[in-house]
């Protein structure tokens, strides 16, 4: 079944519904590529991520501001930009987070106003620096019994910040309250549908999924039902997640250094799965509701940040192919017998797992060797040496020490194979 608007009416546009038999209509127009740069601090290294790279998208979505409340007043963050790497987007959109929001809504109120009032200032100030702004979304987790009153934020915001699109963050559990959220989602150009999150684990063993391929299909189906535009955002990120010794969830990180947690910390890093991506985004790109028109990509990909993918691993997902995972060791011998051991992942996707390989070599006698965490060194043969690591994780391009070998000449050869 789907819900087909026919109409509204009154101060609140308060929708009138019928229950028919159509169904969403099936397209397979392109669905455009974006991504968000998420990053409070628009460092050097996020500069040239952006440079590198929002040529390839058809739109990036910066974070502009995020507003808290307390006691009522607003606490406004602006993320400064740097100006001239986002002139390199062929087209440019802006986010204000917004945070936990418990007091009235009203169309005359302090918390509209001072909406209304940050919108307008951060378009000017950017149309002003050159930039050419298509989009504010505005991204506030509602209560989804106040998803009515929310629309008047939106409702005053939308018709002060023209030609630019209004667009809203949505939940999948929205979607459930459906005379609300068409309220909403009438006061806006579209919304992005945000199909990833993170369920508290039971244990460091537990199955959790960023993503359900399974649960994101059927909340696009569902968000079709509304007849508007959306997109949806999709993870690339991961977590670091932490358990007390007795297997206790008790904290998470995202970006940044470890944190230093308790002694006897378990600690478990979880990102988003490449393969279940790539094989849904190949399926909605070949056939999806007409009314899905895109992909955000959360977040884009910047040099150094480990709970990210890398570039080349979110290129060959956005096109619908899994990435492929290559570690090799790689052996360096120098002239006087020293020979230098290192995995290098020379694939496109992340490597995680157990590794080994096996190294042999002719013309020389070994004096010494020795191996780095988490490797180990297995002496097979006089001239064989076994490395093995049980777990190891490397993204794309990643490159790791793992040991040395002494040998008492330079070796007439040297070869290098995977270890059974």
């Amino acid at each position: 079944m789907r819900f087909c608007v026919l109409g509204f009416a009154g101060s609140l546009g308060l929708l009138s519904f019928a229950l028919t038999s159509c169904r969403p209509a099936e397209s397979r127009a392109t669905l455009t590529q974006e991504a968000y740069v998420w990053q409070r601090a628009h460092t050097a290294t996020v500069a040239d991520a952006v440079r590198a790279h929002a040529p390839a998208f058809d739109q990036i979505v910066v974070l502009a501001a995020e507003v808290s409340w307390v006691q009522g007043h607003a606490r406004i963050v602006r993320v400064p930009q740097d100006i001239s790497a986002l002139k390199t987007a062929s087209s440019l959109g802006l986010a204000i987070r917004v945070n936990a929001f418990t007091d009235s809504f009203s169309a005359e109120s302090d918390s509209t106003r001072t909406l209304v009032d940050l919108a307008t200032s951060l378009l000017a100030d950017a149309r002003a620096a050159g930039l050419r702004i298509t989009e504010l979304q505005i991204d506030f987790d509602a209560a989804e019994k106040r998803l009515a009153d929310y629309r008047l934020w939106l409702a005053a915001i939308h018709p002060v910040i023209a030609p630019a699109r209004l667009t809203f963050t949505a939940l999948p559990s929205w979607l459930k309250n459906n005379r609300d959220f068409a309220t909403l989602a009438s006061a806006a150009d579209g919304f992005v549908l945000q199909v990833h999150s993170l369920a508290r684990p039971g244990s460091p063993d537990s199955t959790v999924a960023l993503c359900d391929p399974q649960a994101t299909r059927d909340a696009v189906r569902t968000a079709a039902r509304f007849n508007r535009p959306f997109r949806i955002a999709l993870p690339t990120y991961g977590y670091r997640l932490a358990f007390d010794s007795y297997g206790r969830f008790f904290a998470l990180s995202a970006e940044g250094p470890a944190p230093d947690w308790p002694a006897g910390t378990i600690t478990r890093e979880l990102s988003a799965d490449p393969s279940s991506l790539a094989a849904l985004v190949a399926e909605i790109t070949h056939n999806h509701p007409s009314t899905l028109t895109g992909i955000l990509w959360y977040r884009l990909p910047i040099a150094g940040d480990r709970l990210n993918w890398t570039w080349p691993t979110l290129a060959r997902v956005m096109r619908g192919e899994t990435p492929v995972a290559r570690p090799i060791l790689e052996a360096r011998a120098t002239n006087v017998g020293l020979v230098e051991y290192a995995v290098i992942n020379t694939g496109d996707g992340p490597f995680v797992g157990p590794f080994s390989a096996t190294v042999t070599w002719t013309g020389a006698s070994r004096l010494a060797a020795d191996s780095l965490p988490p490797f180990s060194l297995e002496d097979t043969a006089a001239t064989t040496q076994r490395l093995a690591a049980s777990s190891l994780r490397l993204a794309p391009g990643d490159r790791q020490s793992v040991g040395w070998l002494r040998l008492d000449q330079a070796p007439l050869s040297l070869h290098v194979s995977p270890s059974p």
